[in-house]
């Protein structure tokens, strides 16, 4: 990127194709260009709890705000703790410690922040209910994607016709795990008669290590818990891998570096 030209631009959404979710919502997802962070945080940090001055996340974020009016009015987000808690949205107050959020409201943009879990999007096209999850493997695992799917129902939706799109996210051959990591999931009570869990991990020829395919996991929970195959999209990209597009973890701590900006995941009801 351009020094010279740092903070003057748009912020910079991924590019979707119109045929990934049925009309009346818009999905997007940023990247990590055409903000004024700098550093580490280059240059659309949308993250206030990762140590970027706060001021110019601030402002990275009216940037997004902006670009997504007049579809969105307001932008609701969650204090994400990889857990599997589901809340309804609540435009102006305080974001509830949760890693899911779901809103019948439209022009409510409802988004999860991320660098490297997947944010996975929601949406009943007939009841019109939309729903965004912070997947990373402890809350893909836990199970965040059936918390949304659930509350998205006790409001009247159904899974049956629900579509789903699993974001960027670390990906093989970027994503190794050591054998406890494996075993966590392979003794996990989810797996007793759900899933083969080996379907998921390559075993690789060092011993005791692994990769894990955490898209493939999250999509076969989303359609385990009822949404068809055809309503479940990829957007194929890895975070790890494309770093002039997105803000990774892994890879920034493989670095020693002292933290990593967030990217942001969300969809709207239009």
């Amino acid at each position: 990127m351009d020094k010279s030209k740092q903070g003057q631009d748009q912020p910079v959404f991924l590019s979707l194709p119109d045929a990934i979710m049925p009309p009346g919502a818009y999905p997007f997802f940023t990247t990590r260009r055409g903000g004024g962070s700098l550093g580490v945080y280059e240059s659309l940090n949308l993250g206030l709890h990762v140590g970027d001055n706060g001021d110019l996340v601030a402002h990275n974020r009216e940037r997004v705000k902006h670009l997504l009016r007049p579809k969105a009015r307001c932008l609701c987000l969650v204090n994400q703790v990889h857990g599997i808690k589901t809340v309804i949205a609540d435009p102006g107050n305080f974001p509830s410690d949760a890693d899911a959020l779901v809103t019948q409201e439209t022009g409510v943009a409802v988004a999860v922040m991320t660098a490297d879990c997947a944010p996975v999007l929601i949406y009943d096209p007939v009841q019109r209910i939309v729903g965004v999850a912070h997947a990373g493997w402890r809350g893909a695992l836990n199970g965040i994607v059936e918390s949304c799917i659930d509350l998205m129902e006790t409001l009247g939706g159904d899974a049956r016709r629900m579509s789903a799109i699993v974001g960027p996210t670390i990906r093989p051959p970027n994503y190794e795990v050591d054998e406890q990591f494996f075993l966590t999931f392979k003794q996990h009570p989810y797996h007793d008669s759900k899933l083969i869990v080996e379907r998921f991990f390559l075993s690789l020829a060092i011993r005791g290590r692994f990769q894990f395919n955490l898209t493939n996991y999250i999509i076969e929970r989303l359609h385990e818990r009822g949404i068809p195959q055809e309503g479940i999209k990829d957007v194929g990209l890895c975070t790890f891998q494309n770093e002039d597009l997105f803000f990774s973890y892994r890879r920034s701590t493989g670095r020693g570096e002292k933290s990593c900006g967030r990217q942001m995941g969300g969809i709207i009801l239009v």
